[in-house]
């Protein structure tokens, strides 16, 4: 049994205005942390030139870390003119926040090559789920039967972002994070539903993707 299956409803009355503004929030809160410990390990190797290997060490991770970030953002919210395998996807996932502490599993989905549209709807759920798990946890990506996508959060406070299942069945769609509209959005584009399945956890139920 499903509930709050989205439809087009809510998905395009975010204000244009309020979404420069959430990207513009989000992209300075994931950049700010790395991009701070990179200037911090290069100022630390500087003021100590004889032994500067440890903190050059920090800066080149912030450096990686950052590079990472600045991927998956561009593919999930610029978008891609192309297919993308699921290893591709794998390895942009190495951009989520938190990366050290959420553990995402697409394995199931085999060796699968996703049109653009299906890869970036793929890559914002990644985004969602990332945000359910403030305390780190599993992200895992499965079929159904149906050969539908099923995505399960699980770990400690998991627990879909605020608005996540009003948004999926009444919206509008308020900017207060781009995680939920942006999934929303991206689901529209690939021609997707989403739907939250009954019987799982209460803060975090599984999520039905499938195509209307």
């Amino acid at each position: 049994m499903m509930q709050d299956m989205v439809g087009d409803r809510g998905v395009d009355e975010l204000v244009p205005a309020e979404l420069l503004r959430a990207l513009a929030a989000r992209l300075c809160h994931d950049l700010a942390g790395p991009l701070g410990v990179l200037s911090g390990g290069i100022e630390a190797a500087l003021d100590d030139p004889t032994d500067p290997a440890e903190a050059l060490e920090l800066a080149r991770q912030a450096s990686v870390e950052a590079a990472a970030r600045l991927r998956l953002l561009r593919a999930a919210w610029a978008g891609t003119e192309e297919a993308l395998s699921v290893a591709d996807i794998t390895r942009l996932a190495d951009g989520l926040p938190r990366r050290h502490a959420i553990r995402p599993d697409l394995s199931a989905l085999g060796a699968t090559t996703l049109p653009p549209a299906e890869a970036v709807l793929l890559l914002n759920l990644l985004l969602l789920a990332a945000e359910a798990l403030p305390a780190g946890g599993d992200i895992a990506v499965a079929r159904d039967r149906e050969q539908d996508w099923v995505l399960r959060v699980s770990g400690p406070r998991a627990r879909w972002p605020a608005g996540f299942a009003t948004g999926l069945s009444e919206g509008p769609i308020e900017a207060r994070g781009l995680a939920v509209p942006m999934t929303l959005r991206a689901a529209a584009a690939a021609g997707m539903s989403l739907s939250l399945l009954m019987g799982g956890p209460e803060d975090a139920p599984p999520l039905l993707v499938r195509a209307r």
